[in-house]
């Protein structure tokens, strides 16, 4: 995690931040909380946030123009995010619990960093980060797909569906899937697999055909088992057997 005045730089001396008055701090510290994953406790009702939490100190002038970036799931870095659900927010409270009270910052992803300027963060006060807590449309639960999809985005690609390479992006539930950028956060280059994954309910057994349309390549699969692949094509199925 980085905190500048005024807009990150590189390095220290490229900062054209300045403090105006002299012996003038920002300081912060964590309580080494995890970060392998978001959790439900002390946190606002649509959010999940992390259990490591920040304590901010300052001292001589109260600036009101720091810019904070934390590194996304998809960086390098071995200190990043867990994998978000879209968006990640910045929480600041007067206490550690975000529950009630506590003011949200939307942050901007800028390719493996999620950034916030034009910040202003006081002397005792508390922050971490956030995320949704997954939409549930219908009849979809944390284990059970009915009625929605769930989605998995990684930022990599490899033709075996259980053999993603890369980094988990995003994920979440929908229950409309028209087009994936209605779901998805920002466009993504090139070198992406996005998974779908969701129950169907035959009322009446028998042989059925199924086709998707793909612009880059595309697999199916049925309850784990491999149907048929194709790229650049709306791609079809022979008739599949199913019983109801």
């Amino acid at each position: 995690m980085t905190v500048s005045l005024g807009a990150i730089a590189t390095h220290n001396n490229a900062n054209s931040g300045t403090f105006t008055t002299d012996l003038s701090f920002l300081g912060f510290g964590s309580n080494n909380g995890s970060l392998t994953g978001w959790a439900t406790t002390g946190n606002p009702g649509d959010r999940q946030i992390l259990t490591r939490i920040w304590k901010v100190t300052e001292t001589g002038t109260n600036n009101t123009n720091y810019s904070l970036s934390v590194s996304d799931n998809s960086s390098l870095n071995s200190t990043k995010l867990p994998a978000e659900s879209q968006l990640v927010y910045l929480l600041v409270d007067t206490d550690t619990n975000f529950a009630a009270g506590a003011t949200e910052y939307a942050m901007t992803l800028s390719g493996t960093e999620w950034i916030l300027n034009g910040l202003d963060l006081n002397e005792g006060q508390f922050y971490t980060f956030a995320t949704q807590t997954p939409n549930y449309p219908g009849n979809v639960t944390a284990s059970s797909v009915v009625n929605g999809i769930h989605w998995e985005l990684y930022n990599g690609f490899d033709a075996t569906l259980d053999n993603i390479t890369g980094t988990l992006l995003q994920n979440g539930y929908t229950d409309s899937l028209i087009n994936p950028d209605d779901i998805m956060l920002n466009e993504t280059p090139n070198s992406f697999a996005l998974i779908l994954r969701t129950q169907l309910n035959i009322a009446t057994g028998g042989n059925y055909r199924f086709s998707f349309p793909v612009d880059d390549y595309g697999m199916l699969y049925i309850n784990g088992n491999f149907v048929v692949s194709g790229n650049n094509a709306t791609i079809n199925s022979a008739p599949i057997n199913i019983i109801a």
